[in-house]
């Protein structure tokens, strides 16, 4: 059992750790299996809410800086406010609908995605269309474009760690592998990172098949086929 803290030095967490669970006896190892991904489809009907389509990808094993560094080159949220971005994905997402990207680290498997949303279904299905073409064109994404995508997944990575949740999320996997929990091994591992290895990692996700999810009208919202996938 491993226990991650914040805010607490390290000899006050261990003392209250061990006053905690000196009664508790020790059990069974636990086999640890491979992890799995399958994918698949799902539609759910709901009004009042903004058409959304997900775009997930499942990639098991330990994270990697390369699933990082596409997440920030995908990335429509601008660096500088007031600003549109000189992602792939801002420059054609139509007004009234946005694209997110999500990339959630666990110790033995990374789900990357894209969130999309349209103030009605034809938006959500051009900003669809727009962020899984940019998926696409990260497959051969150029070297000055993956190391801006590298400098931003930095930016983040280290900005994460200052608040709890982002410590969390960022260093806790990395804790349950048993690897170096710090800062500056998530910024060491994504120094490793170059333009080949983002577009091996973008190419990897659109061979695997995706987790697709539509929210709002599912008579009209698009199946992942239309989409181009």
């Amino acid at each position: 059992m491993l226990f991650l803290g914040t805010g607490i030095e390290q000899a006050r967490l261990s003392a209250l750790v061990e006053k905690g669970f000196k009664s508790a006896q020790a059990g069974v190892a636990v086999q640890k299996s491979e992890t799995k991904y399958f994918g698949g489809e799902t539609r759910v009907e709901a009004t009042h809410v903004p058409q959304t389509i997900f775009i997930g990808f499942g990639k098991p094993g330990a994270p990697t800086g390369e699933l990082a560094a596409l997440a920030a080159h995908l990335s429509a949220t601008p660096s500088v406010k007031w600003s549109k971005g000189l992602s792939p994905l801002a420059a054609g997402l139509p007004e009234g609908a946005s694209v997110q990207t999500v990339f959630l680290p666990y110790s033995d498997a990374t789900l990357f995605g894209l969130l999309v949303q349209g103030d009605n279904v034809v938006l959500a299905k051009q900003a669809g269309e727009v962020a899984v073409q940019a998926l696409k064109s990260a497959a051969s994404v150029q070297p000055d474009a993956a190391n801006t995508a590298i400098a931003k997944a930095k930016f983040a990575a280290a900005n994460a760690v200052d608040g709890r949740d982002g410590y969390i999320s960022v260093l806790g996997p990395k804790v349950l592998e048993g690897a170096d929990a710090s800062a500056s091994s998530v910024v060491a591992a994504l120094e490793k990172v170059n333009a080949s290895a983002v577009s091996s990692a973008a190419n990897a996700l659109l061979k695997s098949k995706p987790t697709f999810v539509v929210v709002g009208d599912v008579n009209l919202l698009p199946y992942a086929d239309e989409l181009g996938l």
